[in-house]
């Protein structure tokens, strides 16, 4: 990602001798959005409480390019509970939203404001192992995706009708097709 632009106080931190930082990854699904920190307690930022999962989380190596490329990452948590690996299983998760950023931390243990946003794109694939300490895997992709995948659309009355409801502009276009 080119353009980021970071705080003065994050920019003190980063000068440091020691920079402590965190990753918050948020995750958009039909029962709410998740909020949760490879830290190893509860962090408050943004008018959202991110849950410390510490070491039984983790984040794939998000990489970047200079080329226009879509790239993905994963991220796991493992020792989740048998029902919240029910919920997991029941959730609509595909296509929703997922952001991480990278928060600097100052000597009192506070988020130092204005993370950078590492990753923005939608969730992909949910893989679960079970066993007495599950693993749940989510793979997201980034936005770029979206221009690999094929649109396909017709000039038809149906076509019209996702976009506008009831605009009735295309109503005749197959008839006068079949017509001629």
């Amino acid at each position: 990602m080119t353009g980021r632009t970071i705080t003065s106080a994050a920019a003190t931190a980063i000068a440091g001798a020691v920079v402590p930082c965190m990753l918050l990854v948020e995750m958009h699904f039909d029962s709410g959005t998740v909020y949760v920190t490879n830290a190893g307690r509860s962090f408050t930022w943004s008018g959202h409480t991110w849950l410390g999962v510490g070491g039984l989380g983790s984040v794939d190596v998000i990489e970047e390019g200079a080329n226009m490329q879509a790239r993905g990452i994963r991220l796991s948590l493992s020792g989740v509970d048998s029902d919240n690996l029910f919920t997991a299983l029941a959730e609509h998760y595909q296509g929703r939203a997922c952001k991480i950023w990278l928060a600097f931390v100052d000597a009192a243990g506070a988020v130092i404001a204005d993370p950078l946003l590492l990753f923005s794109g939608r969730i992909d694939q949910m893989a679960i192992e079970l066993g007495p300490l599950s693993t749940v895997t989510l793979s997201a992709e980034s936005r770029l995706m979206d221009l690999e995948r094929a649109r396909i659309r017709r000039y038809s009355h149906e076509d019209q009708q996702l976009d506008y409801p009831g605009d009735l502009g295309l109503e005749y276009v197959a008839k006068d097709l079949a017509e001629k």
